[in-house]
């Protein structure tokens, strides 16, 4: 992978898909919580991967607007994070691109830095 190494500022990593894949226990949750409301079937993977970073409850509104459901927004979006966390065992490190982000720790952020990442900067 070829990463940049100038022209910039300053650099903020993504977790979900940048710096970790977690696409695939995110699907695996999402046809966990449609099949618990009764909506098996309606989410297909390649649905999935175009509607990746909408948050989850804009999602069921536009499943119910396509498919003449009547799911209910919370209740989905409740079961589809629970299944989640309990697949955060599946969730792998994107090693190339951590190594990448470890290199740029402390030599660029602002004055300001702990303020927004506690965990360091």
């Amino acid at each position: 992978m070829d990463f940049p190494t100038d022209g910039f500022e300053g650099l903020v990593f993504d977790l979900d898909g940048t710096l970790v894949d977690s696409m695939p226990a995110h699907f695996e949750a999402w046809c966990e919580a449609l099949s618990q409301v009764g909506a098996d079937g309606v989410f297909g993977e390649d649905v999935f991967y175009a509607m990746g970073g909408r948050p989850t409850k804009d999602i069921v509104v536009q499943l119910n607007e396509e498919y003449g459901l009547k799911l209910d927004p919370d209740t989905v979006a409740f079961a589809k994070k629970k299944a989640f966390l309990e697949r955060l065992d599946q969730v792998t490190l994107n090693e190339e691109v951590v190594e990448y982000a470890k290199t740029w720790r402390g030599k660029v952020h602002d004055g300001d830095c702990h303020r927004w990442f506690p965990l360091g900067c």
